[in-house]
């Protein structure tokens, strides 16, 4: 009987990373938009396009940033191509919360794959300098979603074992 609870548990645990990766996408500004070579990449995080295995530097950042699109982790450069993630991903000043829709919503970029550029500037940024009090309302509503995320996940084995 163990096994089977055991089995049961992994098999949950298996569906609910299914479903992590595209709740990622909800946590990242323009998590669904950005395209390499004319395909959506479904796994911004990971060497695979398509997710699972190794993940790239913008997949180790946001994991060190607590699985949250924080004003640091916004502008730090993850894939070393001179633009910040903020940047390749719509978001120069570092503002956007999750829901909202960010200040570009084209000319995006890869932020984990250096070939990947975008032709967007510091520059073109919205002079809007409130970032701080927004990014941290995303880190609450980022840290919620994870939170509620295991708990519905622990609950969930709870109930097979």
């Amino acid at each position: 009987m163990k096994v089977l609870s055991l089995a049961g548990s992994a098999l949950l645990l298996s569906i609910g990373g299914a479903d992590t990766h595209s709740t990622f996408v909800s946590l990242i500004p323009n998590g669904d938009k950005v395209k390499v070579d004319g395909e959506t990449v479904a796994a911004l995080g990971h060497v695979n396009a398509e997710g699972d295995g190794i993940r790239n530097g913008f997949g180790h950042g946001f994991e060190t940033a607590g699985e949250v699109w924080t004003k640091a982790f916004c502008q730090t450069d993850s894939d070393g191509d001179g633009a910040s993630n903020g940047l390749e991903l719509g978001d120069p000043n570092c503002t956007w919360t999750v829901g909202e829709t960010p200040a570009r919503t084209t000319d995006l970029s890869h932020p984990g794959l250096a070939s990947s550029k975008t032709t967007a500037t510091e520059s073109d940024a919205d002079a809007d300098s409130s970032g701080s009090t927004a990014v941290g309302a995303a880190e609450r509503v980022g840290q919620g979603a994870v939170v509620m995320a295991t708990v519905s996940l622990s609950v969930a084995a709870l109930v097979v074992a």
